[in-house]
């Protein structure tokens, strides 16, 4: 444990910081890279970029029509569970499941696939009942998510590279606080504990409620 919280501290949330809106695209992976500890491990940032989109508008409009290739989709599943009493619906994001640290290591094609894929993910959060009910039938306008950390191993935990990515993205969590009305973590063990507690200045509030 001593060893896992000093490479924690080696690995700020510092540099997972925002854009504005109007300059932010899709993936600022390479804004969140700048602090990596190993330059030969930085292969993954040179092809997360998925192509610059102006406006947030754009941005929307990219990620609803991109469809998921069947391996990234297989690899790292995420689904929709159900709906709460007041039609809320309810995402379960299996984290602790997915390869993340063969992915970041691979990089390329399939490391910006995934990008958009988790990009693609929280849009569908922000969207939440609109995506599955009427305007007069919806009921409350915002969304559930309960992160699944069964299986969330120490290999993940000290790979400097895969920890910076997830963070990066889990600040996407901070940017839809407000499409968000409460949230779960499940099966959390003292890996995924000690990764909790480092996103937890760029998480916010967001799944404290």
């Amino acid at each position: 444990i001593y060893n896992v919280q000093f490479l924690l501290k080696q690995v700020t949330p510092t540099a997972c910081k925002r854009k504005p809106e109007s300059t932010r695209s899709v993936s600022n992976v390479p804004d969140a890279c700048s602090t990596l500890p190993n330059n030969a491990e930085l292969e993954y940032c040179q092809n997360v970029s998925v192509a610059k989109i102006l406006n947030q508008k754009e941005q929307n409009e990219f990620l609803d029509s991109w469809k998921s290739p069947k391996d990234i989709s297989d690899k790292f599943p995420y689904y929709v569970s159900g709906f709460d009493v007041e039609k809320r619906p309810v995402f379960v994001f299996e984290v602790g499941k997915w390869p993340l640290h063969y992915f970041v290591e691979k990089g390329g094609q399939d490391l910006e696939n995934l990008s958009t894929y988790l990009n693609k993910f929280f849009r569908r959060v922000e969207i939440g009942p609109k995506a599955f009910f009427n305007e007069s039938e919806i009921g409350a306008p915002d969304t559930v998510v309960i992160v699944d950390w069964e299986d969330f191993s120490l290999k993940q935990l000290i790979h400097a590279p895969t920890v910076q990515y997830i963070l990066h993205h889990f600040t996407s969590f901070q940017r839809l606080q407000d499409s968000l009305a409460y949230g779960y973590y499940l099966n959390v063990n003292a890996v995924a504990s000690q990764f909790i507690a480092l996103a937890k200045p760029i998480l916010g509030s967001a799944l404290e409620r």
